[in-house]
């Protein structure tokens, strides 16, 4: 899947949609490619450091739920 724009504000929000929809190690790993891409491409630090924080507290919630997941599972 690719975004349809190449307008940079399209493809930010396109990105934050992929974000959204990880699932998994693999997934998120190649969001890591998805964020440098639009850093090279658009060179805009300001919506690079906005998406790349959307990502970091996007996994954080991920990490946090399984690791709470885990605690009760070890209960």
């Amino acid at each position: 899947m690719a975004a349809i724009s190449k307008n940079k504000y399209d493809v930010y929000s396109w990105i934050k949609t992929v974000i959204d929809s990880c699932q998994n190690h693999l997934q998120w790993v190649r969001c890591t490619s998805l964020l440098r891409g639009f850093r090279d491409i658009y060179q805009d630090d300001k919506l690079y450091r906005e998406v790349r924080m959307y990502y970091t507290m996007h996994i954080t919630k991920l990490n946090q739920r399984a690791e709470n997941e885990k605690n009760i599972c070890n209960k």
